[in-house]
């Protein structure tokens, strides 16, 4: 993905300690109530959000199926999707432009969750 084409960084986040009946999909995790939405316009956290989802090493995963508690978009200058990116509460499973992955190492999971910290 060429960076220099982000203009915003949109990070969804559904705690754990809020109880859904349900798995919550790629597609509600936008639109629930309690999730809450970060937005940045910050370069460097394009650039270091990016790399963080490649450490993560994403590899194909053939259950599509996950409860979505993190997203990430990276958002064109038009409002666009460039990429975007799903996981699980433990960042083990996602989904990142619509195809079921698994991640290797937790490395999205520990810069989202450090970000959101600061």
């Amino acid at each position: 993905m060429d960076l220099d084409l982000v203009h915003r960084l949109l990070i969804y986040h559904l705690d754990d300690s809020i109880s859904v009946p349900f798995a919550v999909s790629p597609e509600l995790l936008p639109d629930f109530d309690s999730t809450k939405c970060f937005e940045s316009t910050n370069a460097q956290d394009f650039r270091d959000a990016y790399q963080a989802l490649l450490a993560a090493e994403p590899m194909p995963e053939t259950n599509p199926n996950i409860n979505s508690r993190w997203g990430m978009i990276f958002m064109g200058n038009a409002g666009n999707t460039l990429i975007s990116a799903y996981m699980d509460s433990f960042g083990v499973r996602g989904i990142i432009d619509d195809k079921a992955v698994a991640f290797k190492y937790p490395a999205l999971l520990r810069w989202l969750t450090a970000r959101l910290s600061t």
